[in-house]
């Protein structure tokens, strides 16, 4: 069973001890990186929230989405699942796990999440749960997809 649980005192040491495949590094920072960047980039446009991917109890992956919405729509910038545990449908598992806790946010009207041009994982992962390219949104480093809500 997934679930998500919040990363404190108990297990902040186990989720940065979590890695990608060495090919897959450049895709996303590392976990240390992401919670130092919960932590202390929080301010009235970001308020992050980390949460460990959890496979019974065994901690696989990572997640964060800003919980700060842009005119509703909600950002998920990090998303990784620990290379001993990828190619299980884990990661589709998970966000559709956290498509349905932001989406029953009141001022939700969509979620978004960017991704490297390489990455056709990340691709495949997020056309399959219905996310379409935002084209007013991409940036040269990366497409933005966005899942609308309302």
């Amino acid at each position: 069973m997934i679930a998500l649980k919040e990363i404190d005192h108990r297990n902040w040491q186990e989720c940065i001890k979590l890695k990608v495949k060495k090919e897959q590094e450049h895709f996303v920072p590392s976990n240390l990186y992401s919670l130092v960047q919960a932590k202390y980039q929080n301010t009235e446009y970001y308020s992050f929230v980390p949460f460990a991917i959890y496979l019974d109890e065994t901690m696989v992956g990572f997640i964060m989405w800003d919980d700060v919405p842009n005119n509703g729509v909600y950002v998920i910038p990090r998303l990784m699942i620990d290379e001993q545990y990828q190619g299980k449908g884990i990661a589709k598992r998970v966000l559709q796990t956290a498509i349905d806790i932001i989406k029953q946010k009141k001022d939700c009207k969509g979620i978004q999440v960017s991704y490297e041009p390489d990455n056709v994982a990340a691709q495949r992962l997020y056309a399959s749960l219905g996310f379409k390219r935002n084209e007013l949104k991409s940036k040269t480093d990366g497409p933005v997809v966005e899942l609308k809500i309302k």
